[in-house]
């Protein structure tokens, strides 16, 4: 009987320390919302919340994804040999804030022949970053010919078109897909 008051009284001390811990950083200054994200994505970018990024790794694949049902016209597959740019309006879904468009490009190489665009409707509630997204501004692809954009609830406009940073790949077979 002892011990358990002893074990009691010791978690008490314990939940009263941590309480006022926590008190006292929550009294610190607050940082604005956007520089609190600027100063995550900076630290994510360094390899800080590398825990994060597993978590997105496993958990991604289970979030909602962009379907080509929500795509006028309706389409998941470009063939930019045939045309040479693409440009799809996304429909808004009420559903979901954000769906996952996940893109493949073939032929793969280290230098994709493909560039996708993702341009949201305006709404000033949302980073920039989400606004606008372009695939060549993204780094570490793995594997190189695939990569992800997130689409915003109130939808948006997709270019997918050759890649013209690169203009040596401007011919022969190009190919990007919605998975």
């Amino acid at each position: 009987m002892k011990v358990l008051v002893i074990l009691l009284v010791i978690g008490i001390l314990l939940f009263v320390v941590l309480i006022v811990w926590g008190a006292g950083k929550n009294s610190q200054k607050p940082v604005p919302p956007k520089n609190a994200a600027n100063s995550f994505n900076q630290d994510r970018n360094n390899g800080k919340h590398s825990n994060l990024d597993a978590f997105n790794s496993v958990l991604g694949p289970f979030g909602p994804k962009l379907k080509a049902s929500s795509l006028l016209p309706a389409t998941a597959t470009f063939d930019l040999a045939a045309k040479s740019s693409y440009v799809i309006t996304i429909q808004p879904d009420d559903k979901h804030k954000f769906r996952q468009a996940k893109f493949m490009v073939e032929p793969a190489q280290p230098v994709l022949c493909a560039q996708v665009v993702y341009q949201a409707i305006a709404n000033k509630d949302v980073e920039d970053n989400l606004k606008n997204q372009d695939s060549n501004a993204i780094e570490n692809k793995k594997p190189v010919n695939e990569f992800t954009l997130t689409i915003l609830e109130a939808g948006g406009t997709l270019t997918v078109g050759r890649n013209l940073a690169f203009p040596g790949l401007n011919t022969g077979p190009c190919k990007v897909e919605l998975k």
